[in-house]
């Protein structure tokens, strides 16, 4: 028994039926897709060879044929503009498989343009977010040093309550008929800057002549009686606790 009539006899014993049809299907269905040329051209040549010594075996040009065929059409591209022209299966191969990793490169030289331009781009969009937080930042930080400057005038600026009435005040008021919390139309005096009522300063403001007098005095020509008036900003605010409230 030859070698021939060797391997005839195992591929009938071991191999299933309808095998051949079932290589050359898969052999011819083939393409490149993304996969590199030379990958993909060894693949074609092995199923092709374990077709030899069948009807379905090709020959070397029509093994070309189809992997010209079949090829990733950006390398067919470049294929047809490169006009390669060579009839030896092995040299022909060779040649676009040279062809189709200069394509490879080119691509990824690409795709690392475009990362780097996406990187810089990401990098610029969160320095203008930074720069904007700050901004933000530094607008409310100048905000609330404007509220605490208010804050701190209000409060340097509160009225003082002012302090009970002494009975020499209450004495006064009753002898030069001054105003009290009841009858008061002009506001009450802040107690941070309100003097004790005496009696050399209700002599002291009697001749001042403003709307704003501590004390006026109108003395008659005929006669002895003296009107005594007392505005409300000397007397108070009324808000004095307990037996004050009428101040």
């Amino acid at each position: 028994m030859s070698f021939k009539e060797y391997m005839a006899e195992v591929r009938s014993i071991w191999l299933p039926l309808g095998w051949v049809d079932i290589v050359r299907r898969k052999m011819l269905a083939s393409t490149q897709e993304q996969r590199p040329f030379s990958e993909w051209a060894i693949d074609v040549q092995s199923k092709n060879t374990l077709l030899r010594g069948t009807a379905s075996h090709l020959a070397d040009v029509n093994v070309l044929y189809h992997l010209e065929a079949r090829m990733n059409t950006e390398l067919a591209a470049d294929y047809d503009a490169e006009n390669i022209v060579e009839e030896d299966l092995r040299k022909w191969i060779e040649k676009v498989r040279i062809l189709d990793e200069n394509r490879v490169r080119y691509l990824v030289r690409q795709k690392e343009a475009i990362e780097a331009a996406l990187r810089a781009e990401c990098a610029r969009s969160n320095a203008d977010k930074k720069a904007n937080t700050n901004f933000r930042s530094n607008g409310k930080g100048g905000n609330t040093q404007s509220k605490d400057t208010s804050n701190s005038t209000s409060k340097s600026t509160a009225f003082t309550r002012l302090p009970p009435l002494t009975e020499n005040e209450r004495q006064l008021l009753r002898e030069n008929d001054g105003h009290t919390s009841s009858n008061c139309q002009k506001g009450f005096p802040d107690g941070a800057s309100y003097k004790t009522l005496t009696a050399s300063t209700i002599v002291a403001k009697k001749t001042k002549k403003s709307k704003d007098v501590v004390v006026a005095v109108d003395v008659e020509e005929d006669s002895d009686t003296v009107t005594v008036v007392i505005p409300s900003a000397v007397l108070g605010d009324g808000t004095d606790s307990g037996e004050d409230s009428d101040w």
